[in-house]
């Protein structure tokens, strides 16, 4: 129930928007008598907001003439929070209040004093909730739109839901509570028909749905967070599974899924799963494939090694996979046995494809033409032929600084390195994108972090030179990567995009 600080302030706004209004229906919108009415005008003149009042049939209860609220003012901090605010509900609620919300952001930022204005504007752009659903929220607005207004006019509704425990869909009543967004979900949590107890309900998996015109209220005992906190608290599936030492990363990768992470003395991690169902724990355990092995409960174990077995084909069908990039290129069958594989540099069958690898005759004539660095002069980095394209080939094959025409080549690129530390190639820029025509050793953006990155893949991470360009070319980029720029020698260009 309002308390008496957010009736008077009510109080102000009603007087204020139409004045000469009745005791009766001033006490009547505030759900008070009369006699607290009074009450109330008696606190509002000791707060310095003096209220009259005027005899008559066309009499009533004013604002002195010419008295106005102050307009809210926001802190910073404050206004920051309201735009946020108003993103979650963008992004939560799609359609339904996206508008409601946008013209909301408007009035707000109408308002703003301009350094305020300026921070919502960066928040806008920088602090951004996103990906916060696991279904197709367009598809679910509909049926989010119903469930909404059948909890607003506390009307029941009929729906038809596909359950997880069953086949196929059934059709149930229910008295629909709340509405919670949890775990990139919607659920309407209220009282099933059939079950006759508070059930909560996956929003996606309802097909069907339309109001009824059946009224009903919430039992007063019914909270609606302790419900969660208890839903939360029951699981139905307790799982405890162990990842390997060399897969003990993938833990801390999601630790949103464990209700408790145990190291052991082995490098290996223990982790607890609360899930609802046997099924769900079994596809979260089998999404980590060989990486994990479950330990308990019986059931879950039996499960997941039957959902493996009868995955023989789609196995066999990866199986065949790798045996067909093994038969590839030397290249592809190195990268292979490391990527894929996971097979370590020095053994035996890895050796012997990188081997193969720098033996190939595409691998030597790109190498030999790599030592001619930089080549021919760039006027253009459309083409995947230039020579910084195919350093970051050699690069992402896997070359380094420890086969000696990798080490060669790198010296040659860090021979040519610009006062500001990004590697420079021959470059003449036409004069209709802003360059001056002629031939200059530059740098832009469109080369320049592959060059680098291509450098730090071969083992030059440490160079001096290499830490050079990196701490130029990290202060370049902005919160929403880089911007097109290029060396002074250069000029005015900025790319034929960034001049669009």
């Amino acid at each position: 129930m309002p308390n008496t600080a957010t009736r008077l302030i009510t109080l102000i706004f009603l007087l204020q928007n139409q004045p000469n209004q009745k005791a009766s229906e001033l006490a009547e919108k505030l759900g008070v008598s009369v006699r607290t009415l009074h009450r109330y005008f008696l606190d509002l003149n000791e707060m310095g907001i003096p209220v009259y009042s005027e005899r008559g049939p066309y009499g009533g209860f004013s604002l002195v003439r010419g008295y106005k609220m102050p307009p809210l003012v926001f802190t910073l901090e404050e206004a920051v929070a309201v735009v946020l605010g108003t993103g979650l509900v963008q992004e939560l609620w799609g359609e339904l209040y996206r508008e409601a919300a946008r013209g909301a952001l408007a009035k707000l930022e109408n308002l703003l004093p301009e350094e305020q204005a300026q921070e919502v504007a960066w928040a806008r752009r920088s602090l951004v909730a996103t990906g916060m659903h696991r279904a197709d929220l367009k598809a679910q607005t509909p049926i989010l739109e119903k469930l909404r207004r059948a909890i607003r006019e506390r009307r029941s509704v009929n729906m038809k839901y596909q359950s997880s425990q069953v086949p196929h869909p059934s059709e149930r009543g229910l008295d629909p509570y709340a509405l919670v967004h949890r775990w990139g979900w919607w659920y309407a949590i209220g009282f099933c028909h059939v079950h006759r107890e508070v059930r909560t309900f996956r929003v996606d998996r309802i097909s069907e749905i339309s109001l009824l015109d059946t009224a009903f209220n919430i039992p007063p005992e019914f909270d609606l967070h302790e419900h969660l906190k208890n839903d939360q608290a029951q699981p139905q599936v307790n799982a405890r599974l162990r990842f390997e030492t060399e897969f003990a990363s993938l833990v801390a990768g999601n630790q949103s899924y464990w209700r408790s992470v145990e190291p052991q003395a082995d490098g290996s991690v223990e982790v607890t799963l609360h899930a609802p169902t046997l099924e769900w724990a079994a596809s979260t355990a089998l999404a980590y494939g060989p990486a994990v092995e479950v330990l308990e409960p019986p059931e879950l174990r039996r499960m997941v090694a039957g959902l493996a077995r009868s995955g023989g084909k789609e196995i066999q069908m990866k199986d065949k996979t790798v045996e067909w990039l093994l038969q590839g290129e030397p290249w592809i069958e190195y990268r292979t046995r490391l990527d894929l594989l996971g097979q370590p540099p020095d053994d035996p069958q890895v050796v012997a494809a990188r081997k193969g690898m720098l033996a190939d005759p595409k691998i030597k004539a790109l190498l030999a033409e790599l030592n001619e660095w930089p080549g021919e002069v760039l006027s253009s980095h459309r083409s995947a032929s230039q020579p910084f394209h195919k350093l970051s080939f050699i690069a992402d094959l896997g070359l380094n600084i420890n086969d000696p025409p990798v080490k060669k080549i790198a010296g040659k690129v860090m021979k040519r390195q610009s006062k500001q530390g990004p590697f420079q190639l021959p470059t003449n820029i036409p004069v209709h994108f802003g360059g001056s025509g002629k031939d200059e050793w530059a740098w832009a953006l469109c080369d320049a972090p592959i060059i680098v990155s291509s450098l730090i893949q071969m083992g030059l991470r440490d160079d001096p030179r290499v830490q050079a360009a990196i701490q130029y070319l990290d202060g370049l980029v902005y919160e929403n990567g880089w911007h097109c720029t290029a060396s002074p020698e250069l000029g005015k260009f900025r790319g034929p995009w960034a001049q669009r």
